[in-house]
């Protein structure tokens, strides 16, 4: 009887401890969420946001530069720009593009990861906007990771793809984005207003993807090569009746920007003012 009352204590005590080191185990690290708390809606926003940032800095004034619509400062250049003009492509040229894209991208094969029955709106807002990242970098640098790239530490050294083949691949991906939002169930959320971007309006996702390809298609449409020449052929042909942006619909993004600090819009910020002082990096 004795040595049953000591099991019992001993049973009793190991219990409080452990429920008292539970209970009073609060101090978890909110700046180092397990991937389990990081949902779809939380890594949307970033993502999208990401994506335009990326466009918006060096990619523009690369564009802008191209496009004759900017020109070096003559009071401090003799002749400016002259990597853009001799297209100087090498692998220090505009690394910033290159960089970032890859960065913001990354951010929505993350998303992709998570494709579910319930994530499928998700996945195929960030399969979209995948397409459309991946088409800057092919269309200015050409050749680049694709089918092995944005596996993290799986693979750190991802091979270089053809540039006609990813564009197949890209054109590919938004024809099964659209078939996500056309299949997608009951189960399925809606983004609402974790999407930046359209705020979970998946129809004009799908018209999005189809004007996107369509560009694509166009694109592609120069080349030389008979078999992208019978690609884009077939491809044209799944668009008889496809529904596109109309006139007037535009693709924005605001994810909250304000005029304090660290909430500007990135254009802005980059162009106009800094923290509430007139930038000097572009004058116009």
């Amino acid at each position: 009887m004795k040595l049953i009352k000591i099991t019992i204590l001993l049973l009793i005590t190991a219990l409080s401890f452990t429920s008292c080191d539970e209970y009073l185990d609060v101090n978890d690290d909110v700046n180092n969420p397990s991937a389990d708390q990081v949902t779809p809606e939380l890594i949307l926003p970033a993502a999208q946001n990401g994506s335009v940032s990326a466009k918006l800095g060096t990619q523009n004034r690369f564009g802008t530069t191209m496009m004759n619509q900017w020109a070096g400062d003559v009071t401090n250049f003799t002749g400016g720009n002259d990597d853009e003009y001799f297209y100087n492509i090498n692998n220090t040229f505009y690394a910033g593009i290159w960089n970032n894209m890859y960065l913001a991208t990354d951010k929505l094969q993350a998303i992709i990861n998570l494709n579910s029955n319930e994530n499928v709106n998700f996945a195929a807002i960030a399969t979209i906007l995948k397409a459309h990242n991946m088409q800057y970098i092919v269309d200015m640098y050409g050749n680049a990771p694709y089918s092995e790239a944005f596996q993290r530490g799986d693979n750190y050294q991802p091979a270089y793809d053809n540039a006609m083949d990813i564009y197949k691949g890209i054109v590919s991906s938004l024809d099964s984005a659209v078939a996500m939002i056309g299949n997608a169930g009951i189960e399925a959320k809606n983004p609402g207003a974790s999407d930046v971007m359209m705020g979970g309006d998946m129809d004009k996702w799908v018209r999005f993807a189809n004007t996107l390809k369509l560009k694509l298609l166009v694109r592609a449409n120069s080349s030389s090569d008979t078999d992208m020449q019978s690609f884009v052929a077939s491809q044209f042909a799944t668009l008889s009746s496809a529904s596109f942006l109309a006139a007037g619909e535009n693709v924005l993004s605001n994810p909250g920007y304000a005029a304090d600090t660290g909430r500007q819009n990135p254009f802005w910020n980059s162009y106009f003012l800094t923290n509430g002082n007139a930038t000097n990096t572009y004058l116009f």
